[in-house]
């Protein structure tokens, strides 16, 4: 693979020409800044001859009459203005006027307003726009979607999703430019888009890599269904995972290397984790950078622990840092808590979702796996509605469901090019995923437990949540990329199992960690 060097970006920002036109008026503003103060502006006869000259007014701005502001007239050439300003007797410096942007990211996708849970006047809401105002996300974090596959065409996804490095013919992968310079093989590059989404051309105005991938399915962009097609797929097992071809993730349910999603959930739900943000289609994501690995275990009536625990392993040896389970089985197999477990000890964290059957999954009888399992590389999650109640389908338990995300009305990506709402804590849990990646791309090192710990200890408490889960609390993504991490021992198991105890009863807790009790 080879990096690209000088690269023309050729695409304007949406919101440029309104920069531009900001600009234009204040290049013919300057900010003077006199050395004593006086409200009526104590300029020299000199300097008052050179703004008349200018044709030049002058107003206060701040600091007792200190800075002032001088607007030119629009024939005048503000270069030529600025020396003679600083020039005068009587004057500190003189600056351009320059335009600001507001310190808050709010993305140009434009059903943005639609998504309550990333920002909303209510406050009830994961805080995501500040969050990206530190991190957008990582292209090297991968994010394993264990669910009905991912339509890998669509326009808010197509950039996000993964391609197998260790599949990737020799042949092309030596000949491909890196064009968003991050080190891997992916969609920007194979669309010769820099790490902005912005088009770059070579020497002779021609977009890169362009000779060594065709657009198959006419999209106008390169897909992960167009890598279905030789050279991309050449028969043979480059990477020795026993696995032909699964250059774009795999279909466990079907054996085969294309999983697309007919269904729609694990569209929706790749969607709320990593959307492309501020590209002007669609949607944000929680993460706009991740890359996304499509693992279809799931038909959407049904799918097996054995397909279940193929597609944790795939994600494991692919490298994912994190792996978005929006399932689950009333069923305590120990196999699947096996390889949950196992896909800890290779440092993954698995986000589960506590499920929809309005049960305290504390109680065996009703729980739900693999939420409900005791491990410390898993977050189980609860939903929450706009006003930060508990959904009325969601599934609590004091020690077995860890925090509250939003899961009411969400709206997500739909097979082909649409969007749609879709409600569960399938939902919930594919915000959590989003913000736990983006903190594995802040800290490529952590440990799991780290990564829990974060995110649990960062939450927003919320009166909905009070007894219903481990934290008491919802996901806040501000918070958890920054804020210093002080999680807590968290509950493991507590017996009995009830929803009130009484000053008398006797209940024992099991914690994560040794602790000093205290009076």
């Amino acid at each position: 693979m080879k990096r690209s060097t000088a690269l023309l970006a050729t695409a304007d920002h949406p919101h440029d020409n309104a920069q531009r036109d900001l600009r234009r008026i204040s290049s013919q503003r300057m900010i003077v800044r006199l050395d004593s103060a006086g409200s009526s502006m104590p300029l020299s006869q000199e300097a008052q001859a050179v703004l008349a000259s200018l044709g030049a007014k002058g107003s206060s701005l701040c600091c007792d009459g200190r800075l002032i502001l001088v607007t030119l007239a629009s024939e005048v050439d503000a270069a030529a203005a600025l020396d003679r300003l600083r020039a005068l007797p009587g004057v500190r410096y003189a600056v351009p006027d320059d335009v600001v942007s507001l310190a808050v990211f709010l993305p140009n996708d434009p059903q943005f307003a639609a998504q309550w849970a990333l920002k909303n006047t209510a406050g009830v809401d994961i805080d995501a726009t500040r969050a990206w105002d530190q991190t957008t996300g990582n292209s090297t974090t991968l994010v394993a979607v264990m669910d009905t596959g991912i339509d890998y065409r669509h326009p808010d996804l197509y950039l996000s999703i993964a391609i197998n490095q260790g599949e990737i013919p020799a042949s092309l992968k030596s000949q491909i430019v890196d064009t968003n310079g991050n080190g891997l093989v992916d969609f920007y590059d194979l669309n010769s888009l820099d790490a902005n989404g912005n088009v770059v051309l070579d020497s002779s105005g021609q977009k890169y890599n362009r000779a060594l991938v065709t657009d198959h399915n006419g999209k106008g962009y390169i897909d992960a269904g167009d890598l279905m097609f030789p050279p991309w797929t050449d028969g043979t097992d480059n990477d020795g995972n026993g696995l032909v071809d699964d250059i774009v993730g795999w279909d466990h349910l079907g054996n085969s290397n294309n999983p697309m999603d007919t269904f729609g959930h694990g569209t929706h739900v790749a969607s709320t984790i990593g959307a492309r943000g501020n590209n002007g289609t669609g949607i944000a994501g929680v993460n706009w950078r991740v890359r996304l690995l499509p693992e279809r275990f799931h038909a959407g009536d049904g799918g097996t622990i054995s397909d279940a625990i193929r597609a944790i392993n795939h994600a494991v040896t692919q490298g994912a840092k994190v792996i978005n389970s929006s399932w689950g089985t009333t069923v305590n197999n120990p196999a699947l808590r096996d390889a949950v477990d196992w896909a800890g000890q290779q440092g993954v964290v698995v986000v589960a979702a506590a499920g929809n059957g309005s049960s305290n999954i504390d109680n065996p009888q009703v729980a739900y796996y693999p939420a409900a399992y005791s491990l410390t590389n898993l977050i189980s999650v609860a939903s929450v509605d706009i006003n930060g109640n508990l959904s009325g389908f969601s599934n609590y338990g004091l020690t077995k469901v860890h925090l509250g995300a939003p899961g009411e009305n969400i709206l997500g990506a739909a097979p082909g090019s649409g969007y749609a709402m879709w409600n569960g804590t399938s939902m919930a849990t594919a915000h959590v995923t989003g913000v736990v990646s983006l903190l594995a791309g802040l800290f490529p090192n952590a440990s799991p437990q780290w990564l829990v710990d974060r995110t649990l200890s960062t939450v927003r408490p919320l009166s909905g949540l009070a007894g219903k889960t481990t934290t008491g609390g919802m996901l806040e993504a501000f918070s958890a990329i920054n804020t210093t991490n002080t999680a807590g021992p968290r509950i493991l198991s507590a017996s009995p199992i009830g929803d009130v105890a009484t000053p008398t009863d006797r209940v024992t807790l099991t914690f994560d960690r040794s602790i000093t009790a205290s009076t």
